[in-house]
């Protein structure tokens, strides 16, 4: 699983960007059994959405069709578009390593 080969990388970015939020991997069942993502019927062609829902921000980058990176974080700590370019640093980081790691 791809969640337990990218744990120390995921654990790593959330030390360095968002240390009071989260940071996790989605893939398989875990895309439909989460409350925001199972809700939404157009997840083929996106590829990434931003939720305020206050108090938190929720952040998915799609890494693969069954990869997503979440990221959810307080509202009145973090800009949503600075947290747009962490989803994506990341989402392209964990994205190289598992090409050059194969």
């Amino acid at each position: 699983m791809l969640k337990e080969r990218f744990a120390e990388q995921i654990n790593a970015y959330k030390d360095q960007y968002v240390p009071d939020g989260h940071i996790d991997l989605l893939e398989g069942d875990d895309i439909q059994r989460d409350a925001l993502l199972a809700d939404l019927p157009l997840l083929e062609g996106t590829s990434a959405i931003f939720i305020q829902k206050q108090p938190s921000l929720f952040i998915y980058q799609k890494i693969t069709p069954h990869l997503f990176l979440k990221i959810t974080a307080s509202d009145t700590v973090y800009n949503i578009g600075i947290m747009k370019s962490v989803a994506g640093k990341i989402s392209q980081s964990i994205r190289t390593n598992a090409i050059t790691s194969t």
